[in-house]
């Protein structure tokens, strides 16, 4: 009988950084990832689905066990689990902090490898936090509870909405606050470089995301104040942001007056995941860019540009250059798939990769509505604009729909002027869903066919409560 595979995740990445995260995956699944034009395509198996539905591997603990149950016997779980994941997160940008003072140029082999190991092994760490948090029966159960009150399924994914609006602060909602700080401070005092400086030195790394993204340099965002001064009244913005945010806080509050402290605990659950995956998204951005020069010191050893290296697998970065030369880099970058099954990696490229392709990826029929997962309320009508990567973000206009496979840290420049968002994948602890809440923007997830029945331009009218979605064209 034929395996069915399912998509998953969809976002850029490089197959340098798919190598390095394999290890942290649990070696209880079947996944096949597909790395198309630094486009990372992850599809699970059924049984794969299932078994990441109802249980998630605690690596920090080493052990398998069912959340939703493990949380019925202890409410205080959320808080511990949050404390456990954010102690590998903050150690991750501790050692970003230390790559970011030394000099790979002068370092020798030996502490050169060895900074390599903290590196790949911090990585495989990172990945090991990203499933928990945001599996379907800790959902279920409060939509059960709902329900059994006399709440439709509806009412009852309104109240849920609200409900987990996060409590702490995700790096998305910090960088935009300072960004917006920062533009304030240059309107009213062009000549102050040093507030330049100072946002750089705290997020330049914030648009890398997993390696295919981008570092903000002072030209660029010299550039992206000028056009905020000019498009933005940002004394209003930062008012009316901290307004919203305010008035979340409140209605997430009065949603939780639903619940009783067991259903309590689960929303809560879902919240620690949903924004533990947006840290965990950023800090691996963060490591990247702290480790950058030493990967681009790596590169040149091999004679390769930097592009070149991060299409390397990991254990061949451990090649000579002239071994190197006998890899076909080019179709490389067009087409290869990584099997992972039950924890053995296998690689492939080519016909082989081409054949595997084909029989993951379906594409769907012609439709004129679309539903998905309903991730943050209100009504939007208006042109969609396809933004597949970073450098997609120069054509996306303020006002319009974003459509993406999902959103990642470097399409937040588009997400801030989107005037809703559209994702094929995710769910409703995905960097989507959480940006949208704290941004207060209406957003739909795991809208099937999505990418197969709109094009850039098309008229559509979306309802982020209903989770529907209409093609006017």
């Amino acid at each position: 009988m034929k395996e069915e595979y399912f998509p998953t995740v969809m976002f850029p990445a490089p197959i340098l950084m798919g190598s390095l995260m394999a290890p942290g995956i649990s070696k209880q699944i079947k996944l096949i990832v597909l790395f198309e034009n630094n486009m990372l395509k992850a599809f699970n198996e059924k049984n794969s689905l299932e078994i990441l539905s109802e249980k998630f591997a605690d690596n920090i603990k080493g052990k398998q066990i069912d959340k939703a149950d493990l949380i019925k016997s202890n409410y205080n779980y959320p808080e511990e689990f949050l404390e456990r994941v954010e102690s590998i997160l903050n150690s991750a940008s501790k050692l970003a902090d230390e790559f970011l003072k030394k000099d790979f140029k002068e370092m020798d082999k030996e502490k050169f490898e060895k900074n390599n190991q903290l590196f790949y092994s911090k990585i495989a760490e990172i990945a090991s936090t990203i499933a928990p948090g945001h599996r379907v029966r800790t959902y279920d159960r409060p939509i059960e509870y709902l329900i059994e009150k006399g709440k439709t399924k509806q009412e009852a994914d309104t109240i849920i909405m609200k409900a987990m609006f996060p409590k702490e602060k995700s790096y998305a909602l910090s960088e935009k606050r300072d960004f917006l700080k920062l533009v304030e401070e240059i309107k009213s005092n062009p000549e102050n470089k040093n507030a330049y400086q100072s946002y750089l030195g705290k997020w330049a790394w914030v648009s890398v995301g997993w390696g295919a993204g981008y570092v903000i340099d002072l030209e660029m965002l010299k550039k992206m104040v000028k056009d905020e001064i000019e498009n933005r009244n940002i004394e209003k913005e930062l008012k009316e942001a901290e307004k919203t945010y305010k008035e979340k806080l409140e209605e997430k509050e009065k949603a939780l007056e639903n619940f009783d402290e067991e259903h309590k605990a689960y929303l809560r659950m879902l919240e620690v995941g949903g924004y533990l995956r947006i840290q965990t998204k950023y800090l691996v951005g963060k490591l990247l860019f702290s480790f950058m020069p030493a990967l681009k010191i790596m590169a040149k050893k091999l004679n390769l540009d930097y592009e070149d290296l991060i299409c390397l697998r990991k254990e061949e970065l451990e090649l000579n250059a002239e071994e190197i030369k006998n890899i076909n880099l080019e179709q490389r970058r067009k087409l290869v798939v990584f099997k992972l099954i039950y924890g053995n990696l296998e690689f492939f490229e080519g016909l082989e990769a081409e054949r595997i392709k084909q029989e993951v990826e379906v594409k769907e029929s012609k439709l004129t509505e679309l539903k998905g997962i309903p991730a943050a309320k209100g009504k939007v009508r208006g042109n969609v604009n396809i933004i597949m990567n970073s450098k997609d973000l120069n054509k996306f206009k303020k006002g319009e729909i974003l459509v993406a496979p999902e959103t990642n840290p470097e399409l937040m420049p588009a997400i801030t002027k989107a005037s809703a968002i559209l994702t094929e994948l995710g769910g409703i602890t995905s960097h989507a869903a959480i940006v949208s809440r704290e941004l207060g923007k209406p957003c739909i997830v795991n809208i099937k066919g999505l990418l197969d029945n709109v094009k850039d331009g098309d008229e559509v009218e979306m309802d982020g409560e209903k989770g529907t979605i209409k093609i006017l064209k």
